[in-house]
Parts: C-alpha cells; structure tokens; sequence
C-alpha cells in the first residue's frame, strides 16, 4: 500500500506539531531557512521556491488550497489559520486503515513501519501492505 503525502501536508504537520514555525500572537511564522533546514532531504530547487509560491497576494486576506501564507518580510511568512484549521479537520476526518498514527504520523500500517520517498512535488509512502 502506499500513500502520497504532498510538501504541503508535510509542511503543515510539522507546523501543526510544533516542530516548524514559531507561534505569536497572530499565528505561526516560518522562515525561509528554518523551512529549508527542515526539509533537508528534498534535493529539488522546488523546497526553494514552495514558499514564494505558496504567498497569498497582497491585498488577499483569504486561504486557498494553494495559496496559504502570507509574505511577512524577505524570507518571513506567517502560515494562514485557516490553512491550519482545514489541515486539522482532515486529519480528524481522515480513515486510512491505520495509515495515519495518532501522532499525526503517516506510515503503511499500523506497526510503524514505511518509508517516504520523494516522487514529483509529492512524496510517496511505501512499505509492505
């Protein structure tokens, strides 16, 4: 069994659970370099430009399936809440028979067990299934 995981969900889980971004009164900043550090295993430019592609436009003051952040200063971005709430309630909604742990983790099956691998701006889950 495999399943896809996009640069997208893996940028909002690792928000969602704390290790990428910083809170503050208005929401959770992420800048350029702590995305980069934390996305270190993608080889691609596309980890260089994910951000300034995921910018809302100026004057926009809503979320879109891709466009989630706003551009606080050169390499600042503030992730839209909407973006995070939408991505919890998926999560909630989710049934993958045992694929997403409750953790937030995703794996194969429910030993933990799988492996992500890159595959054309998504990232692949594969292990025995």
């Amino acid at each position: 069994m495999s399943v896809l995981v996009t640069l997208k969900q893996r940028f909002l889980q690792a928000v969602v659970s704390g290790e990428l971004g910083v809170l503050d009164d208005q929401g959770v900043i992420v800048t350029l370099k702590d995305f980069r550090d934390y996305f270190s295993d993608i080889k691609t430019q596309y980890v260089m430009s994910f951000l300034p592609a995921a910018t809302i436009e100026v004057g926009q003051q809503s979320a879109s399936h891709t466009k989630f952040v706003f551009r606080l200063r050169k390499g600042v971005y503030r992730v839209h809440p909407d973006a995070i709430e939408v991505y919890i309630e998926q999560l909630t909604a989710v049934d993958l028979d045992g694929v997403l742990l409750s953790d937030g983790s995703l794996t194969d099956d429910a030993s933990g067990e799988g492996e992500v691998s890159e595959a054309s701006g998504s990232y692949e889950l594969s292990g025995e299934g």
